[in-house]
């Protein structure tokens, strides 16, 4: 009987153990699962450390833009304003070659009108007579000419006026019998 007793105050334990352990998992579901305070501290600090350094990469990333931009916009402003030196340097280059080309060409007609002093009368008579309304017809006169020939031959005017066409003297031919 002993036994029995011993049997049934086991039984019993084993009973109450079970219940309690029934309890603590009915307390345990009321409560919330379990916080393990050390392994999950652990993962939050990491979380945060690793937040600080991204952080602080980004800035110094942006940092780094900052002043490639600076950089590049500087180095543009330089690039335009040499540019636009280059540009007025060649503008009075070109300028100062104009006024050299004038220069020698008047100095040549001087040359030229103290040696052929026939010639430059001739021309400067030519253009008065031009500016005055009177056309000399040579060289850029313009206006109709009317050019008479006398030709025996039929076979003559033929080369007559072709020659005068070949010269670019006559634009329009009308032959009279």
């Amino acid at each position: 009987m002993e036994e029995d007793k011993e049997e049934e105050e086991k039984d019993e334990k084993k009973d109450e153990k079970k219940d309690d352990e029934k309890e603590e998992k009915k307390e345990e579901k009321k409560k919330g699962p379990k916080i393990q305070s050390s392994s999950t501290s652990n993962e939050v600090k990491q979380i945060e450390t690793q937040e600080e350094t991204t952080k602080q990469v980004v800035e110094t990333l942006q940092k780094e833009l900052e002043e490639c931009e600076s950089a590049i916009t500087k180095n543009n402003e330089e690039s335009v304003s040499s540019t636009a030196n280059i540009v007025v340097d060649e503008g009075d280059l070109t300028e100062e070659k104009s006024e050299l080309a004038k220069t020698t060409r008047r100095k040549l007609r001087q040359q030229c009108a103290v040696k052929f002093p026939a010639v430059f009368t001739q021309f400067s008579k030519q253009r008065s007579l031009r500016n005055s309304g009177k056309c000399p017809c040579q060289g850029g006169a313009t206006g109709i000419s009317l050019i008479q020939t006398g030709v025996d031959a039929p076979e003559e005017a033929d080369k007559i006026v072709q020659n005068l066409f070949a010269k670019k003297l006559a634009t329009e031919a009308k032959f009279l019998v």
